[in-house]
């Protein structure tokens, strides 16, 4: 359960943020494709600004960015889908996280800011940008590696074969932006 403190700290972000003062800018609707394996790719691009008062910045994530929606551990997966309400949300704190153009805290801030956009509760919110900001440094590390070893996470080529996996369809050297 999520205690008055908690909900006064998200209170407490969101002023903190500009939040509160916050317009509806996120643009596209999400359409995506998933792969056989938990992994999904935009098929459409989308964009998220920040809104009046906040020091965030514009994010634009492209069409063939491969997300695996909110990264929650599946024990929780029924109180917080990976797929909930949020996951706009969470494409874009995905992006952010994988090519690392702001800070982690400012994608993590981005995350929360988002999600007022899509009127995520207040419990909700705190309990995703809890998980992300004290436990997400071992996936940000893991996407730097990772991109410093030269995997790439956005395709020019789309797969046909519904059975294909993130993780065949990734060994394919042609298929990258």
């Amino acid at each position: 359960m999520i205690s008055e403190e908690q909900i006064k700290f998200v209170e407490w972000m969101d002023s903190a943020t500009g939040a509160n003062s916050k317009l509806e800018i996120p643009h596209g609707t999400l359409n995506v494709t998933r792969f056989a394996d938990p992994f999904w790719y935009l098929s459409r691009g989308i964009d998220w600004s920040p809104g009046p008062g906040q020091n965030l910045p514009s994010v634009s994530v492209p069409a063939g960015f491969v997300t695996d929606f909110a990264s929650i551990p599946r024990a929780l997966w029924t109180a917080l889908p990976r797929d909930g309400d949020y996951v706009w949300a969470a494409v874009v704190h995905d992006y952010l996280y994988w090519y690392q153009t702001t800070t982690k805290d400012i994608a993590d801030d981005v995350l929360n800011a988002a999600m007022v956009d899509f009127k995520i509760p207040p419990a909700q919110r705190f309990a995703i940008y809890e998980g992300v900001h004290l436990g997400g440094t071992s996936s940000w590390n893991t996407n730097a590696r990772l991109r410093q070893n030269g995997e790439k996470r956005t395709l020019k080529l789309f797969p046909d074969d519904p059975r294909i996996s993130w993780e065949d369809w990734k060994k394919r050297p042609d298929v990258f932006a």
